[in-house]
């Protein structure tokens, strides 16, 4: 968020009449909303389609071949999709928000209860929904609504049981759930509507694959994981769960007086000094780990207990196909290590991007910044190493980068074709909550 807004603040202002302006998700249409004589004025890759006495730009959602928005019609809110007015009338509207399957889901209010709509199907009355609730996965729907000054979860339209607070709801695309819930002053995690035992505190409930579930519980001044309603071992803290991709386990990161532990299930396999990031990662679809581990002469990576070289630093490992990728400084220089490669990124480097076949990295050499691919260096004025990807196909690859003398920046595709960023897009984006808005605009050219 911060480099966002650290561009915007660079870049020119914003337009009087322009509200909002983004893309589809596919980056293949433009959609602007503008503001001439009272008029607000949605238009698509140039075409106006119609013409409102308000447009809530916050409110636009859109997916691949859709658009919707909260409008302003005889003083009253309607949500607009695809040109079509819904014939429902509102008092108020707030987040409009398309699932992955192109299910459109709203939250409306009107005589003081709140609504959620899906597909125009408007759903029971609740005195409020919790804002920033809505989770949308698959083609699954939930919500916190609050009844009498109590909370419930809604699945899909089905409540669960009432409680007197509930955060950190997580939602998966099989519909599985989790959160935590507070009855008086006890503590429960909640995991596919099981009603776990009463804790002093409960934080970090995670779901894994084969309907495992994790959390952590602190007892007084003692923490201990919680793995499928098993007690780990006592902990000062835990600041950190990750289940494997296959299911089979459960690494976490506690705090032990000055020491970070890093344990598998319910067993430590290495502490170090505390640090900021816990630096460790498992291979996609197994159950192998590595991670990066301190000793009295700097950090290396240990890969299922084979330790690798001494570096004075070492970043998260990647996982690429023939092993662990990953930035490791020396004498105060990066290199990339790949297997038994080491490859020299200069000054500074972001992490290592891989597919099957191929490796890229962003970085600088004094003042100039590159991206490398392949073994192929690309120069510009700068780069933004953390927006690099390759294709679904892994045949191209993409990158935000910047041009000082023309004061603009590009996503550029396999370091030719370059696309301008639109800065008043990214403003929009930012003030829609979206922190993330150049690495999903570069994956998305490299589909067009």
């Amino acid at each position: 968020m911060r480099r966002i807004l650290l561009l915007l603040a660079l870049a020119c202002g914003c337009g009087p009449s322009l509200v909002w302006t983004g893309r589809t998700p596919d980056r293949l249409h433009a959609v602007t909303v503008t503001r001439t004589s009272g008029l607000d004025f949605v238009a698509v890759d140039g075409q106006r389609r119609a013409a409102y006495r308000g447009i809530a730009g916050w409110s636009i959602a859109l997916a691949r071949h859709h658009i919707a928005f909260a409008a302003r019609v005889d003083g009253r809110w309607v949500i607009v999709r695809d040109g079509h007015v819904e014939p429902e009338r509102w008092d108020g509207i707030g987040a409009l928000q398309f699932t992955d399957t192109g299910t459109l889901v709203c939250l409306v209010e009107r005589a003081g209860g709140w609504h959620v709509v899906t597909n125009g199907v408007v759903g029971p009355r609740h005195d409020a929904i919790l804002a920033g609730t809505l989770r949308t996965s698959g083609s699954h729907v939930a919500y916190v609504a609050q009844q009498a000054n109590r909370s419930r979860v809604i699945v899909d339209a089905v409540p669960q049981e009432l409680f007197d607070g509930i955060s950190q709801l997580v939602l998966r695309p099989d519909g599985r759930t989790a959160y935590v819930a507070r009855r008086g002053l006890d503590m429960h995690a909640v995991i596919d509507g099981h009603v776990g035992p009463a804790r002093e505190r409960v934080s970090m409930v995670e779901l894994g694959p084969r309907g495992r579930g994790a959390y952590a519980a602190s007892f007084g001044d003692e923490a201990r994981i919680v793995i499928d309603g098993e007690l780990g071992p006592a902990v000062d803290s835990i600041r950190l769960i990750r289940f494997s991709d296959d299911g089979t386990r459960v690494a976490w990161l506690g705090r032990l007086g000055t020491l970070d532990v890093l344990a598998l299930d319910d067993k430590p396999v290495a502490a170090w000094p505390s640090r900021r990031e816990p630096k460790f990662a498992f291979r996609p679809g197994t159950s192998s780990l590595a991670y990066v581990a301190s000793t009295p002469n700097g950090e290396r990576v240990i890969v299922d207990d084979v330790a690798g070289p001494i570096f004075d630093e070492v970043r998260t490992p990647v996982w690429g196909p023939n092993g662990v990728v990953y930035a490791a400084l020396r004498a105060g220089k990066w290199i990339i290590v790949d297997g038994g490669r080491e490859l020299d990124a200069g000054d500074a480097v972001g992490d290592p991007v891989v597919t099957s076949t191929r490796l890229a990295y962003g970085g600088r050499r004094g003042k100039s910044a590159y991206v490398a691919v392949d073994g192929k260096t690309f120069t510009f004025d700068l780069v933004f190493a953390d927006t690099i990807a390759f294709s679904r196909d892994g045949r191209r690859w993409a990158a935000v980068v910047g041009d000082r003398t023309r004061e603009r920046l590009y996503i550029v595709v396999d370091g030719r074709q370059r696309v301008p960023v639109d800065v008043h897009e990214l403003y929009s984006s930012v003030a829609s909550g979206k922190d993330d808005a150049l690495v999903a605009w570069t994956r998305a050219e490299l589909e067009r």
